[in-house]
C-alpha cells in the first residue's frame, strides 16, 4: 500500500525531475517507469550524472521512503 503524496512531496518530485530530466534522456531513457527503476537506473549511473541531479537524487530516495515506495 502507498501513501499519498502531500502538495509538498509533489514540489519536491517536481524538482527532482527537472535537476534529472536530461540524465534520464542521456542514461535511462530505455527504462520503463514504476517500481523504482528510474531512480534505480539513475543510482546506477551515479559516476555519470550532472551535478543537478546527484545532489537531487538523496531528495528522490527520500521522497521514495516517505511515501511508502521503498523496499524494506
Amino acid at each position: 500500500m502507498q501513501t499519498q503524496l502531500t502538495p509538498q512531496m509533489r514540489s519536491e518530485a517536481r524538482a527532482v525531475m527537472q535537476a534529472c530530466r536530461t540524465d534520464f534522456d542521456r542514461l535511462c531513457s530505455d527504462v520503463t517507469p514504476g517500481g523504482g527503476r528510474i531512480l534505480a537506473c539513475l543510482q546506477s549511473h551515479a559516476g555519470q550524472l550532472t551535478s543537478p541531479c546527484a545532489q537531487a537524487l538523496p531528495r528522490a530516495q527520500a521522497l521514495r521512503d516517505s511515501a511508502g515506495g521503498a523496499p524494506k
